[in-house]
């Protein structure tokens, strides 16, 4: 489902491997509010579709970048697909323009994939123009997880998981044709489970999931800080473990700036019983004052420096920048907190 305005709603659904339009792909339709019976009529003639995008698919997901709610349907709107293509087993965005009946010039045809902008006839009060599939992901790895996350109007976050890890893409969506802007930047080396991501506001992105290390089991989350203004665009993350349990779902809702909710299901070790309970942690992002000027356990005090040199370090390489990580020691891998530059290796 993708939101269209105030009074809209754009519905794309794939069909069942057995019926006889199974090879068209996904089928769009658009919904209507009807003010009169408060309940939405189909946009598009019954059993029909805007569009068919594809051809063998999964993992199917749909947004509208620009959606307003305070506004009607727009007279081309622009939304996001992404899905896997079981035929290549690339991963793919494609642009879907949206008009009203009598805009799109096509003949009767079927979108298929290809790189060249087709076209899908008017079956009734909406029709769309599908645009090329542009690779984003072209692992020959089953995905286990897709998702797609508006940022600002021009751009959509890919975080995508297979059996090998999980990644994030950033994607510009401003142009008439999508282009893969950063990434992928792999935020986990092995599988993650649990998969949930939120958008914060128009830089940031919330990814939450869990991973197995042996026989424990960690759920992290990641506040994702994306810079628009750098080139074609960066992304720097913060990673926080949360809890050490088996989980099956989770959800995260961004409250403000520095806080959140997570809502978990817990599931079981193999070969134990489920309990079927769940929870809610309300968290948020520390904020970085100053490099600690001596080692310290765990609730005790420590001095801290706030500016000027810390000189306690050692193995650094001078004239790096280092940035603040989950382990608490400095790291030359970028992340949302920078913490300053090494002047010599203890510096």
């Amino acid at each position: 489902l993708a939101p269209l305005g105030s009074n809209h709603v754009a519905l794309m659904y794939t069909r069942m491997r057995h019926h006889e339009d199974a090879k068209r792909g996904a089928c769009l339709v658009v919904l209507e509010h009807n003010p009169k019976f408060k309940h939405l009529d189909l946009g598009t003639g019954k059993g029909e579709c805007a569009a068919d995008v594809g051809t063998s698919l999964d993992g199917l997901k749909l947004v509208n970048p620009s959606n307003s709610p305070s506004q009607s349907i727009a007279k081309d709107t622009k939304l996001v697909v992404g899905y896997r293509d079981l035929v290549s087993r690339n991963t793919v965005i494609q642009h879907v323009v949206l008009h009203e009946s009598g805009e799109a010039k096509a003949k009767p045809t079927v979108a298929q994939n290809s790189n060249s902008s087709q076209e899908a006839a008017p079956p009734g009060k909406y029709s769309a123009t599908i645009g090329p599939a542009v690779i984003v992901h072209d692992y020959a790895v089953r995905l286990t997880d897709l998702r797609l996350t508006p940022l600002a109007s021009s751009h959509v976050i890919v975080t995508y998981s297979d059996h090998r890890g999980a990644g994030l893409i950033l994607v510009d969506t401003s142009a008439s044709e999508p282009s893969v802007a950063v990434g992928p930047v792999i935020i986990s080396n092995i599988e993650v489970f649990s998969l949930s991501v939120r958008a914060q506001d128009h830089r940031t992105v919330l990814v939450g999931y869990s991973i197995k290390e042996g026989e424990t089991w960690i759920s992290m989350l990641i506040k994702v800080n994306v810079d628009l203004n750098s080139g074609s665009g960066e992304m720097r993350m913060q990673k926080s473990p949360l809890i050490t349990q088996v989980l099956t779902h989770s959800e995260i809702l961004p409250l403000d700036e520095d806080n959140f909710l997570f809502g978990y299901l817990l599931g079981a070790k193999e070969g134990e019983e489920a309990l079927g309970v769940g929870g809610v942690l309300v968290g948020s992002f520390g904020h970085v004052i100053g490099i600690a000027a001596s080692e310290a356990t765990p609730g005790s005090m420590a001095p801290v420096v706030l500016s000027g040199v810390s000189a306690h370090h050692r193995g650094l390489y001078p004239g790096q920048c280092y940035y603040a990580s989950s382990t608490g020691m400095p790291s030359l891998q970028k992340s949302a907190v920078p913490l300053g530059l090494s002047v010599s290796d203890t510096e």
